[in-house]
């Protein structure tokens, strides 16, 4: 009995010690969440949101709770109206939106929760993928779990040389000029941590990995759906991966039974994302809009995927340097899969080749250098080891592993590169009590119109309402929106489309301002809330609309 105590006591002290693991080397990834939240002015008070796609995610959570019931699925945030088709579910949005339905919690509290959650939870899966793989747990591999959460490639390095070479002077954005939307797109794992979303997408997926490494496939199922109906870019990869990866073992290797049974459900779940993806889903015209203006040619070039893969496709490519070497190594399926990862990521970030670019910079976010590092990890071990007690070399290899990520931090939080990316998305107190006035049930069902664009899209996170205008990418027609609204507050001409719309008005206050604007004035606005900053009105749908309506 006591060595079964012992023995328990043993298993929780090491999962408590990996936990504790996990949360120190998931340290970098606060850094923004912390230098957003010490800011707090009220001129600029922090949103939780450190980027500026981040409020949509709770936007979507809410759409579950919204309007007083519960209902299965959501429609586009970004739509002007309830009329969205409710045709989209995701298992995070879901735990999400019942998070902030059950505890209360204002969207910019709850939020950096879900962030602290998701990368906690990378990180332990990360760590456990990584111990799964080298198979060690000795100082080297220590350093290499370093390596692996916050190492990188040249990127940094060439883009210095590339801006002394070119323009002979170096400033802070030459040191991120390779480096895709200025790093926000985390060519290499750890900076993935940073963001909720992709944080979670990539527990999921390492969790589906390390079970499929493990032999045990009913749970690496699992997460390929968990994955699959969490997010259509990183669900298509490990689909795609798992499908190309089964397909070799299974028709050219004739691998056991048990493989065989995964390859046909990977087969299966395929068939049902594509099915739901570009079947169903595009029956319906606002998705079609909305995935028509999401498919961007937003790619990278050879000047960013040879430094960013530098370093692990270096040590990939010397393991398998002869073709004896390659074989013993191919001889292994779990290797086997790591190759099959690291080339069918590569093709669909770069899958312009094959056709129109739709966004193939999604597929990179560390995917590829991953596969990359597990195929060369143990040269990378046995580099570290030869390294060892040879002085500053040791020093100098992990400073230049690091680099890129090194450099990206001090850029954007010791040297201040103030950009949107960067910065987070922050209000004034004036802008937080409109919001909080709108937070309001009883105005379900309205659509904001308003002159503050930045308001009118953090209301869809913070309040039950729709805006005219949200987010640029997923507004159906987000220009002609925006030009409607410049055309009623310059000029007073207030759209058709309004008219049948129980509307809020959000109007920016001027001097000598003391009511509603002419436009306003007679269609009976109701004054529902001012503070200096803003004049806040609800206006009732056209009453010719309504008998209109009610003849019919």
């Amino acid at each position: 009995m006591a060595s079964a105590r012992e023995a328990g006591g043993g298993r929780w002290s090491r999962e408590a010690r990996a936990w504790a693991i996990s949360l120190a080397l998931m340290v970098p990834a606060m850094v923004p969440y912390l230098l957003h939240f010490r800011e707090w002015k009220p001129y600029a008070r922090p949103t939780g949101y450190i980027q500026h796609d981040m409020p949509i995610y709770m936007a979507k959570a809410r759409e579950y709770f919204d309007g007083g019931s519960f209902r299965p699925t959501y429609g586009n945030p970004c739509s002007p109206t309830d009329d969205a088709p409710r045709i989209y579910f995701q298992p995070w949005t879901f735990a999400l939106g019942l998070a902030h339905h059950a505890t209360g919690l204002r969207p910019r509290a709850l939020f950096p929760l879900f962030w602290f959650v998701a990368a906690w939870a990378c990180a332990r899966a990360a760590l456990d993928l990584y111990r799964e793989v080298v198979g060690r747990d000795d100082g080297a591999a220590r350093r290499g779990a370093v390596l692996f959460f916050w190492g990188g490639g040249l990127l940094a390095i060439a883009g210095i040389v590339s801006g002394l070479v070119t323009k002979g002077t170096l400033g802070r954005k030459d040191v991120v000029a390779l480096d895709t939307f200025e790093g926000w797109w985390f060519l290499n794992f750890g900076r993935n941590l940073i963001y909720p979303t992709e944080a979670l997408y990539h527990a999921f997926f390492f969790l589906c990995i390390l079970f499929v490494l493990r032999r045990r496939f009913a749970l690496a199922t699992a997460f390929a759906l968990l994955t699959a109906t969490s997010t259509p870019f990183t669900g298509f990869e490990l689909l795609a991966i798992l499908w190309a990866w089964g397909f070799v073992e299974v028709v050219f290797l004739e691998d056991r039974a048990r493989v065989r049974r995964f390859f046909a459900a990977t087969t299966a779940l395929m068939v049902l994302f594509l099915a739901y993806t570009l079947g169903f889903l595009n029956l319906f015209a606002e998705h079609r809009k909305v995935a028509a203006q999401m498919s961007l040619p937003w790619g990278f070039g050879a000047e960013t995927f040879v430094p960013a893969y530098a370093l692990v496709g270096a040590l990939a490519a010397w393991r398998l340097r002869t073709l004896p070497r390659a074989a013993a190594c191919l001889a292994e399926p779990r290797n086997r899969l790591f190759l099959v990862w690291a080339i069918v990521a590569f093709m669909l970030a770069n899958h312009e080749f094959a056709v129109p670019m739709k966004q193939p910079i999604h597929f990179t976010r560390g995917y590829i250098w991953t596969a990359l590092f597990f195929l060369g990890a143990p040269e990378l071990l046995r580099l570290l080891d030869r390294l060892r007690g040879r002085r500053l070399a040791p020093v100098l290899f992990t400073i230049v592993f690091l680099f890129d990520n090194i450099t990206w931090f001090g850029v954007y939080y010791a040297g201040g590169l103030r950009t949107k990316l960067g910065n987070g998305v922050r209000i004034n107190i004036y802008q937080e009590e409109v919001l909080r006035r709108l937070d309001d049930p009883r105005l379900d069902g309205c659509t904001i119109l308003g002159d503050d664009h930045e308001l009118l899209y953090l209301a869809i996170s913070e309040t039950p309402l729709r805006s005219w205008v949200s987010h640029w990418i997923e507004t159906v027609d987000f220009e002609k929106h925006r030009d409607e609204l410049d055309a009623l507050f310059e000029h007073g001409e207030f759209a058709d489309a309004w008219e049948s719309l129980p509307l809020v008005v959000v109007v920016t206050r001027r001097s000598g301002d003391s009511g509603p604007p002419h436009w306003l004035a007679h269609r009976g606005a109701e004054p529902i809330f001012a503070n200096r900053k803003y004049f806040v009105y609800r206006v009732a749908p056209s009453r010719l609309v309504r008998s209109r309506t009610t003849r019919r």
